[in-house]
């Protein structure tokens, strides 16, 4: 299976993630690509939309990334999950928790070792 003709969620409550993110999977010809400074945002959009693949950050504001892909799949389906972030602890609870997602990246990353991980997610 392949993502670049799938609907892609990014959450990230950093609006410089949310910009790389999107400009580097348009780049790599990704063409379905929606993104969301905020949880509520996107649980908003997902009940009129139905993505198949969320990147999206662990630690924001409103909600962590473990809840917002709870609340997506129950809203949603189900979904695969690329999760990121800067914070070791949290990235390791969320191994620990499971939930299904498919590829977990330290921040900072390179832009190939996100597009390893949507790869790898599309196996899932």
């Amino acid at each position: 299976m392949s993502w670049v003709d799938q609907l892609i969620f990014v959450a990230d409550d950093d609006p410089s993630v949310l910009k790389a993110v999107q400009r580097l999977l348009r780049s790599a010809g990704y063409t379905q690509v929606e993104v969301f400074g905020s949880p509520k945002a996107l649980l908003e959009r997902i009940d009129i939309k139905r993505p198949r693949l969320l990147i999206l950050d662990l630690v924001m504001p409103e909600m962590g990334g473990t809840e917002l892909l709870r609340l997506a799949r129950e809203i949603g389906g189900p979904i695969s999950a690329v999760v990121m972030s800067a914070h070791e602890l949290e990235m390791a609870e969320a191994r620990k928790a499971g939930m299904g997602m498919t590829a977990f990246l330290q921040k900072p990353f390179s832009g190939d070792d996100l597009l390893k991980a949507i790869d790898a997610a599309a196996s899932f």
